[in-house]
């Protein structure tokens, strides 16, 4: 992989008395410009930067995971407001109004909480009084009604 390369070239520049990047680019196969920002600290790697721009660092996410599954499983499963709040208090910030619902769709396979989950609009659509009531409308109006005599 790619990371790795560049991983591996920058142990080898650590070694290196004089750093001597387009050698050590070349021998990787990795960029030299690259290898050098990256040597000095100017740019990282993408995983660097996805956990420079997460709200919540590994740890954290793994806390509010287990905290989210901990009160489903108490019978208190938290709303999308309190995951929000949750990870404001771990972050010591506030999340953006739709983060708690990415993170909950980003994390959907190891959250236990039915709140949390999706709601089919079409099913909730479907399931009131008026769509019932135009259901039976059209049943009565299809059906002959039987002569009572």
């Amino acid at each position: 992989m790619n990371m790795d390369r560049y991983q591996a070239a920058l142990e080898a520049l650590a070694l290196q008395e004089v750093p001597q990047y387009a050698e050590t680019a070349r021998a990787f196969g990795v960029d030299a410009s690259n290898l050098s920002k990256r040597w000095r600290g100017k740019t990282g790697s993408r995983a660097d930067y996805i956990d420079n721009q997460s709200l919540l660092n590994n740890q954290q996410v793994r806390t509010l995971i287990r905290e989210i599954n901990r009160l489903s499983e108490r019978g208190t499963p938290p709303t999308v407001a309190m995951v929000r709040t949750f990870a404001g208090h771990l972050a010591q910030k506030l999340p953006g109004k739709n983060w708690a619902n990415d993170f909950v769709k980003a994390h959907r396979d190891e959250l236990k909480s039915v709140y949390l989950r999706g709601f089919d609009m079409a099913r909730k659509k479907a399931d009131n009084w008026v769509e019932y009531n135009k259901y039976f409308q059209l049943v009565c109006t299809l059906i002959p009604s039987v002569d009572a005599s």
